[in-house]
């Protein structure tokens, strides 16, 4: 089965056909929980075909979860692929670091990075045996790049979607933002909720971006609505402090250069979320990777239109079958 044989869903009917899905991949589900060299549990679920071709392995974005991921999962299923998700740390069904259990904490991105080896040794390898493929976005991005770098030889091959190198700022200069971050980490304390992060609103409209699927996010929003467990959204300082220090940790030559896997970045020519600049010297700095930009999509290339998605999946699959 080809790229030109997938069944793709459309927009039109989506909310019909997710149903549907969402029922077929019961029947290849598996899921349960594992811990991490830490000693914390979290949640994880994977879709066996009847025959697979290799595994690919799923890390989200922030405020994201599984579930937003079983479209893509029943793409690469259809393709012969397994493919394994969880929840990372302060998200979905997983563990969290604070008392309020809708903020999103991190004391570092090369936990997360490790939580992912941990998953891969717990849970991945001694289920799957073939090749081993990356599907990382956004922060999941960026926790992907560091496990590429600290763990070179886990991955054939990696595609790299929306990746946070460096998040938007306000307006303001980056390097005043950070000062100010390092401010309020240090008279609030790391794991407060960062001053100008947004609460999750249930009742918040919804409000339409220039190559969304409206069906998609609706979708997306009518799980988190339905349950609080999905609803992570504000940041802690400390989420927000580590974040702004990626684009110097990620672009050093500890990381570009140690990375032996190939990469497929793709990049959303219309992203608000995180800047585009450190992408593209990412691209410059690393010989593994090759960015492709699409001009007409957004940052979250899974809940875009039909048209973009489709050339997102069959650049993936390009990429993961060359």
């Amino acid at each position: 089965m080809g790229f030109e044989d997938i069944a793709f869903l459309t927009e039109s009917t989506f909310s019909q056909e997710i149903v549907r899905v969402e029922e077929a991949l019961e029947a290849l589900r598996h899921h349960g929980e594992f811990t991490t060299r830490e000693g914390i549990r979290l949640f994880y679920e994977y879709f066996t075909p009847k025959t697979s071709r290799g595994s690919v392995v799923v890390v989200h974005g922030l405020s994201e979860f599984t579930k937003k991921y079983y479209e893509l999962a029943w793409y690469l299923t259809a393709q012969g692929y397994s493919v394994f998700l969880y929840d990372q740390r302060g998200h979905g069904l997983s563990h969290r670091d604070t008392d309020r259990p809708e903020l999103i904490h991190v004391q570092s991105f090369e936990g997360l990075a490790a939580d992912l080896q941990d998953y891969l040794e717990a849970v991945v390898l001694p289920t799957e045996k073939g090749p081993l493929y990356l599907y990382a976005h956004s922060m999941g991005g960026a926790v992907g790049l560091l496990h590429l770098a600290l763990y070179p030889e886990q991955f054939r091959k990696a595609v790299i979607t929306s990746p946070l190198l460096q998040p938007t700022t306000n307006n303001l200069p980056p390097f005043l933002f950070q000062w100010g971050t390092g401010i309020h980490r240090a008279l609030r304390g790391g794991k407060k909720k960062f001053l100008f992060s947004r609460e999750y609103d249930p009742q918040r409209p919804y409000v339409h971006v220039p190559g969304d699927s409206e069906s998609r996010v609706r979708h997306c929003l009518n799980h988190r609505n339905r349950d609080r467990r999905y609803q992570s959204t504000p940041m802690t300082v400390d989420c927000v402090y580590h974040s702004l220090g990626l684009k110097k940790r990620l672009l050093g030559d500890a990381v570009t250069k140690a990375i032996r896997t190939p990469i497929l970045m793709l990049c959303a020519g219309k992203d608000t979320m995180v800047k585009i600049p450190p992408q593209e010297e990412f691209d410059r700095r690393c010989p593994q990777c090759h960015r492709i930009v699409l001009p007409d999509a957004n940052h979250a290339l899974l809940t875009c239109r039909d048209k973009i998605l489709q050339q997102v999946l069959r650049l993936v699959l390009e990429h993961y079958e060359n």
